[in-house]
């Protein structure tokens, strides 16, 4: 993605904003255990998780409210994406499991 902004008296200035990506997970190449990954129809589960578990930090900094609903929005399509691919028997849900948990 880039910026681009003019600028009176100096003209357009563009900056590219680089994106976020999962380095030690990778979607391609053979996979150890496969036959025991859980669920076995849906063996990207991690990297798709720390897909968007990076996305939803980012969206916690995006300053403009409306940008940061509408992200938010599409973020939550995203997990109950994931979460009907990935089947009953896993929960998948945006946050910590500690949050709002007494301490």
């Amino acid at each position: 993605m880039y910026v681009s902004m003019n600028v009176p008296g100096v003209g357009t200035i563009y900056y590219q904003v680089p994106g976020l990506r999962p380095g030690i997970f990778s979607a391609g190449g053979p996979r150890p255990n496969q036959e025991l990954a859980k669920p076995k129809d849906y063996p990207e589960l991690i990297l798709d998780a720390t897909t968007l578990a990076s996305i939803e930090e980012a969206v916690k900094g995006v300053a403009d409210s409306g940008v940061r609903a509408a992200l938010q929005g599409g973020l939550d399509t995203a997990v109950k994406a994931m979460q009907r691919r990935a089947g009953d028997f896993v929960t998948i849900k945006l946050g910590s499991p500690l949050e709002g948990a007494a301490a």
